[in-house]
C-alpha cells in the first residue's frame, strides 16, 4: 500500500514527466517553424525536394477558401486555420495535427496569422499504397472506427511527430 508521501511523489514525478515533454514538444514546434519560414522566405507556398510536401505561409487570416484535401497530413507549425468539412468543423493550431485519409471537398480559412507571427504549415500528401502496406507489415494497433467517421481526424501532436516534422526539413 501506498502511503501519502509516495502518491504525492509519483504525482511529482509525472509532472516533471509531463513539463519535461511540453519543452522538448516546444523546442520542436519552434524549430519546425524557423525551418518552414527559412525555407519558404517571402513566397506564401512552396513544394520542396520532398515527394509530397508543401510549405505554407500566410502573414493576415485569409477568406474562406474551397478546395480538395487529398489524403494527407497537415501539420500547423506556428497559427490556427479553420477546415470546414460538411457540417463538421475543425479549428486547430499548432498543438494539433489534420490527417485526411481520402479526397475531400473541405473550405479551409487561416483565422490566426500577422506579419509578426505568421501562419506556417508542413502539410504531407500521403501515398495511401505504402499506408496499407505500412499496416499491413508493422504491428500498428488501429481502433474500432466511430460510426461518424468521416476521412478527417484531428490528433494532439506529439513529441515524436513534431520531432519528424522538423527532420523532414533537414
Amino acid at each position: 500500500m501506498l502511503g501519502r508521501g509516495d502518491g504525492a511523489s509519483k504525482m511529482l514525478k509525472q509532472r516533471k514527466i509531463g513539463d519535461a515533454n511540453a519543452s522538448r514538444l516546444s523546442h520542436f514546434q519552434t524549430e519546425l517553424a524557423r525551418k518552414v519560414s527559412n525555407s519558404l522566405g517571402d513566397s506564401g507556398e512552396r513544394a520542396t525536394d520532398v515527394p509530397g510536401l508543401i510549405l505554407y505561409r500566410r502573414t493576415a487570416p485569409t477568406v474562406p477558401n474551397p478546395s480538395t484535401y487529398e489524403p494527407s497530413l497537415l501539420v500547423i507549425a506556428q497559427g490556427r486555420i479553420r477546415v470546414d468539412l460538411g457540417k463538421a468543423s475543425y479549428v486547430f493550431g499548432q498543438s494539433r495535427f489534420l490527417l485526411t485519409s481520402l479526397e475531400l471537398p473541405v473550405m479551409s480559412q487561416v483565422i490566426t496569422a500577422s506579419e509578426k507571427a505568421p501562419y506556417l504549415a508542413f502539410f504531407l500528401k500521403l501515398d495511401m499504397s505504402t499506408v496499407r502496406d505500412i499496416l499491413n507489415t508493422e504491428e500498428v494497433h488501429i481502433p474500432e472506427a466511430s460510426s461518424g467517421a468521416c476521412g478527417m481526424a484531428t490528433g494532439e501532436t506529439t513529441v515524436e511527430l513534431a520531432q519528424q516534422s522538423s527532420y523532414m526539413r533537414n
